[in-house]
């Protein structure tokens, strides 16, 4: 076999790769965006006969791609990711032509917010020969780098989420996630709450809280604010308790409490009634 043979199958290879994942990613990203939207629908003009025309061709080998989404367990469960995942996924395929005519095929796991679920899941990809691993959210992404990096499968897409994530040379995002999102909201407070003297955090007791707290407490202090953080166990559901504890805490000679943000697991409109009254302005964060 001739290299010029080999290396004209490995551009190819390369070339679906790439497109498999633009292709998912954008789609995938545009489905969680509209799944919130109203239920109106539309037909596309042409009837089927159109759809079946632009249909990949289900006789040619499938691009097999793996997908690892938290969906169990206290510390979090995001399944709308997964819904999205198969609506673009089912698009590209029935209306786009799929990757140079190839169907893609969604190869999910789920894990629980455990180190072990997100090793078996990454394990699973290895098993199933991917040819990439994408995600939705794990909290535990940085499990995966010692089990697909051995086995040369990249990640692409997902939300990085700890420090692994940003630093692992296999791995391409489309998002900045906190590191991107976490230093705007210190900034916010010091642009727009210039009276505020002291930022309580309720933070989940996890790798990626633990990474994005520096983001938000840094440059805070820089501007002489006090900071004090609580961090609130990941299997703990109810984080009413531990948001008056702080507010109270804080409450002597304080003014009203005023929520600025809430960010992952937090206690959503029953903390807003428990705001009332407190004394302090409350920043909660979340691990994504």
């Amino acid at each position: 076999m001739s290299d010029e043979s080999t290396a004209g199958r490995t551009s190819r290879r390369s070339w679906r790769l790439r497109a498999a994942a633009v292709s998912f990613a954008v789609l995938a990203l545009t489905a969680a965006a509209c799944s919130s939207s109203d239920d109106t629908t539309s037909t596309p003009t042409g009837g089927n006969s159109n759809a079946a025309a632009a249909a990949a061709d289900p006789s040619l080998p499938k691009l097999k791609v793996g997908f690892i989404n938290q969906e169990a367990g206290s510390a979090g469960t995001y399944p709308e990711n997964k819904a999205a995942a198969s609506a673009a996924v089912n698009y590209i395929n029935k209306e786009l032509g799929g990757i140079d005519k190839h169907e893609i095929e969604l190869d999910a796991c789920a894990t629980d917010g455990t180190v072990a679920t997100s090793q078996k899941c990454s394990q699973q990809m290895v098993d199933d020969k991917v040819m990439f691993v994408t995600g939705g959210l794990d909290n535990n992404m940085q499990a995966w780098y010692s089990v697909l990096d051995p086995a040369k499968i990249p990640v692409i897409g997902g939300v990085p989420v700890a420090g692994a994530d940003f630093n692992a040379a296999n791995a391409s995002f489309f998002v900045g996630g906190g590191a991107t999102t976490y230093p705007g909201l210190a900034q916010y407070i010091i642009q727009f709450m210039p009276d505020v003297k002291k930022v309580g955090i309720l933070a989940n007791d996890t790798p990626g809280a633990a990474s994005a707290l520096p983001l938000v407490e840094k440059p805070l202090r820089a501007k002489g604010i006090e900071v004090t953080d609580v961090k609130v166990p990941s299997s703990q559901t109810d984080w009413l308790a531990p948001f008056a504890s702080e507010g109270q805490r804080r409450s002597r000679g304080a003014r009203r409490l005023r929520q600025l943000h809430q960010l992952g697991q937090g206690p959503g409109d029953a903390a807003e009634r428990c705001a009332d009254g407190v004394g302090q302005r409350l920043l909660l964060t979340g691990d994504h």
